[in-house]
């Protein structure tokens, strides 16, 4: 018995050290040091209509295994400098109200789209003001820059329309299929008209902070600060992602020609998700012109652009999603033909960044998105956005007062 407890011992201790080493070679290769990684950034905190909102004054660091950048959230509750709501007469003030992609995940304040599209545009006669958040859907923009945006008086507000996840998100039907988690306002049409329901926009946080606590010291501490576990955890969601889902709800009206049946849920037929794909454009249509109409109210013109995601602007990654759904018929042009004929039937500029991103990569940019746990663009996906936006904007008429 003495020598069994003893092998067992040897083995347990064999096992700490093999862990030890592996998590400490893990933090080399992907951050050149041994520092204790934190993947729980106490970012956001609970909003009331929002669901949640940025943390006023923080100084942090966005961590994942792609990457470990400082990031700055300033008096406002906005990536970035701190911006007057006092308007500078000499300089044309942009507000580009968005998701993740223009609120830079993984990259540093200054390589945002907003911040090198204010660089390019020339800051002393130009002001861009990042007024995004990641995971936000057009309702809770449309919500945000009516209780915030409003004030800063913007001369142009350009609109960040994610098609990869917005339609979803906005409206609770489609939501419910697409993800677990509700804790957001949703929108929904009432005889016609824009309604806002607010009634599940604190569950996500408030389910998260109480399932936090309920967890012990060290399981949080593996999740927290353990590149192995983050490392297990993304693996598995790569190797399961494309049994799980279901393209007619992820990629959905949006990206597919029809609706790919063979991969439908149970139950599911193609009036289902024509139902719930209708009710969710129509909404979502409701939202990008009423905030049309509220940045009008104020004197602002109001355009719009597509932040493509690595589906849209990454031929090789949409090609693996082809292969993982062979039968379903992927049309990556279909959302931008559909918000380019409401723009023009609504007199809205819509602009196009996915084209200049799929170029720079078939001409041989290795650097654009991030290619491990990660899909959002990197310092130089942003540079190209930000090139592309500038190029069309300039050429228009909308940059002056």
């Amino acid at each position: 018995m003495r020598r069994q407890l003893g092998n067992f011992l040897a083995l347990l201790v064999s096992l700490c050290v093999a862990l030890v080493f592996i998590e400490m070679s893990l933090r080399l290769y992907f951050y050149g040091n041994l520092d204790q990684p934190d993947y729980h950034t106490q970012l956001y905190e609970p909003h009331p209509t929002r669901g949640w909102a940025a943390r006023p004054n923080l100084e942090t660091r966005l961590q994942d295994l792609a990457f470990n950048v400082p990031l700055s959230i300033n008096s406002g509750g906005l990536r970035g400098p701190v911006h007057s709501l006092e308007t500078d007469p000499k300089r044309f003030r942009i507000l580009i109200v968005s998701d993740s992609a223009m609120f830079g995940t993984g990259v540093r304040d200054d390589e945002t789209t907003p911040a090198q599209l204010e660089a390019l545009l020339g800051s002393d006669r130009f002001e861009v003001i990042n007024f995004s958040l990641a995971a936000y859907s057009t309702v809770q923009e449309y919500v945000f820059f009516l209780e915030e945006g409003l004030k800063y008086r913007p001369d142009l507000v350009l609109l960040g329309f994610a098609p990869v996840n917005d339609i979803q998100t906005n409206y609770q039907p489609l939501q419910e299929k697409y993800q677990k988690s509700l804790g957001r306002p949703y929108a929904s049409l009432e005889n016609g008209k824009l309604a806002i329901d607010y009634s599940t926009a604190g569950d996500r946080t408030e389910r998260r902070a109480k399932k936090r606590a309920q967890r012990s010291w060290l399981r949080n501490y593996v999740t927290d600060h353990s590149v192995t576990y983050r490392l297990l955890r993304a693996a598995v969601g790569k190797f399961r992602g494309g049994k799980r889902v279901d393209p007619n709800i992820f990629l959905g009206w949006a990206f597919l020609e029809d609706f790919a049946m063979d991969y439908a849920e149970p139950g599911m037929t193609r009036t289902d998700y024509q139902r719930l794909w209708a009710g969710g454009w129509a909404v979502t249509k409701a939202l990008i012109l009423d905030l049309r109409d509220k940045a009008q109210g104020i004197g602002a013109r109001f355009a719009m652009f597509i932040a493509p995601s690595k589906i849209e602007g990454d031929p090789e990654f949409r090609q693996s999603v082809q292969e993982v759904f062979p039968a379903a018929r992927i049309d990556i042009r279909k959302i931008y033909r559909e918000l380019k004929s409401l723009g023009d039937a609504e007199g809205i500029p819509t602009f196009e960044v996915a084209a200049a991103l799929d170029e720079a990569i078939r001409l041989g940019a290795q650097d654009v998105y991030f290619d491990f746990a990660d899909e959002h663009w990197t310092a130089r996906g942003h540079e190209i956005a930000a090139e592309a936006l500038a190029r069309q904007l300039t050429a228009g008429d909308l940059l002056t007062k």
